[in-house]
């Protein structure tokens, strides 16, 4: 059975400066990861990076690492040989 993750969004995200600009939210191949917009009346808000669905991270932990402000961390912090396979077919590392 899958261990449930969880993929914790620190208050440090930026958003990467909108939602089509988000770095984690373009690499996510499972697409768990979306940003949205907490002040809906500002439409400068650059917004923050919500997770969709825990339960289906594949726990490649591209997110995580390529963050740019480290705002995002994967608990538990177990790598394993897959996410470095998918890392590596990205081309990420």
């Amino acid at each position: 059975m899958k261990k449930v993750v969880i993929v914790d969004v620190t208050a440090s995200c930026n958003g990467c400066g909108g939602p089509d600009k988000a770095i984690c939210v373009k690499i996510c191949p499972a697409n768990i990861l979306e940003v949205r917009n907490n002040h809906p009346s500002n439409e400068k808000a650059k917004g923050i990076v919500h997770v969709l669905n825990d339960s289906a991270c594949l726990q490649c932990y591209a997110c995580e690492r390529l963050c740019p402000v480290n705002a995002i961390f994967i608990n538990p912090p177990e790598f394993n040989v897959v996410s470095e396979l998918i890392l590596r077919l990205k081309g990420t590392i």
